[in-house]
């Protein structure tokens, strides 16, 4: 067994369902290998656009999320962004996904109250959350419905910078119910905010770690079935992801697969920047995803959700993604986030 995978196994345990208080969890259920239908369905990345409680965390820099804050955020409003945020993974599937990666989640509890609300109540969820080093306290998340699977470990991978802070990666491993390993990592990479050149090594230095992990599952087991989601705040194309990360946009035999590479149609991207839009928010595979050859479910596309009910037209740069916040502390109780979700379509028998 691979130095990580031992590491992860014997550090880690898994995060606990959300579930309403008092409510005991629920079994997962035996194995069952009769149906196709239990590997088919939708993996979903949402960067949530600063999904903050209304309570002050003295840990955090939560100040602008507080009732007297820049945004005067309420207990209604924090209310009103969990339905948003629900409606928009959604629309991902007519039943619940059968994993959700989040970005820009404060806490445990904001995490474990998206699961809560909405259509996705209605599915037994598994949390995995760590509190991470930002300074603003926003962190990366994984929800997995217990009915796709078990998470049978986890860990969470620093990102050590020359200088400054900035979010683990979320590395889990999830057991389904028929008995395929899926290892699965959930990033959110250092951002442009202090301008794209003075930052580009730091995303570079969160391609390598992320990269190392992979190496050392592949050596171990070069069919292993890999998914990375994540805001990389960086594009298919850029040096951190093509070639720092290996993660090809154009090669289906590459051992890493950008699929969200391949969507071309419009809008291509899941952010927009004055009226341009980009992928910052990708799924990668491994070959073993896309390889007909090799045995189990299988990766068949990925891209953003296009739903109109997301997406805004600004007068000045077009089509955009509807997002809660802009401008000096202006709040849209109609947006969802500044990013659209990205989806992962699986199919195929998990055998």
């Amino acid at each position: 067994m691979s130095g990580i995978l031992v590491a992860a196994c014997l550090l880690a345990t898994c995060g606990a369902p959300a579930v309403q208080e008092g409510e005991e969890p629920r079994d997962l259920p035996a194995p069952d290998t009769s149906s196709a239908r239990q590997a088919e369905g939708a993996v979903v990345f949402y960067n949530t656009e600063n999904l903050f409680d209304a309570e002050d965390d003295p840990r955090v820099n939560d100040n602008d999320f507080l009732p007297d804050g820049r945004y005067h955020w309420t207990e209604e409003r924090y209310r009103n962004k969990l339905n948003k945020l629900a409606e928009a993974i959604a629309l991902a599937d007519n039943d619940a996904p059968l994993m959700i990666g989040l970005a820009e989640v404060e806490n445990r509890a904001v995490t474990e109250a998206l699961a809560r609300t909405g259509s996705l109540a209605r599915t037994t969820w598994t949390v995995v959350h760590e509190d991470s080093p930002d300074p603003r306290g926003i962190d990366v998340a994984l929800l997995v419905n217990r009915a796709f699977g078990e998470v049978v470990a986890r860990r969470f991978l620093p990102v050590d910078l020359e200088s400054g802070v900035t979010r683990d990666i979320l590395y889990a491993i999830v057991r389904t119910r028929a008995g395929q390993t899926q290892h699965v990592f959930v990033n959110h990479w250092p951002s442009r905010r202090a301008g794209e050149e003075g930052t580009v090594t730091k995303r570079r230095t969160a391609a390598h770690v992320l990269r190392g992990a992979v190496d050392r599952l592949l050596v171990e087991n070069p069919r292993a079935s890999i998914i990375i989601l994540g805001d990389l705040n960086d594009g298919p194309e850029d040096g951190s992801v093509r070639s720092e990360l290996g993660a090809s946009p154009d090669d289906l035999n590459s051992v890493l697969v950008n699929l969200t590479a391949f969507d071309d149609e419009e809008p291509a991207g899941s952010i927009s920047h004055n009226g341009s839009w980009a992928y910052f928010d990708q799924v990668i595979v491994s070959r073993a995803l896309v390889d007909a050859t090799t045995p189990g479910v299988k990766a068949r596309s990925a891209a953003s959700i296009k739903d109109r009910r997301l997406i805004f037209h600004h007068p000045r740069y077009g089509d955009q993604p509807d997002r809660t916040f802009s401008g000096n502390g202006d709040y849209h109780a109609s947006g969802y986030s500044d990013h659209l979700p990205v989806v992962l379509r699986l199919a195929g028998s998990d055998r």
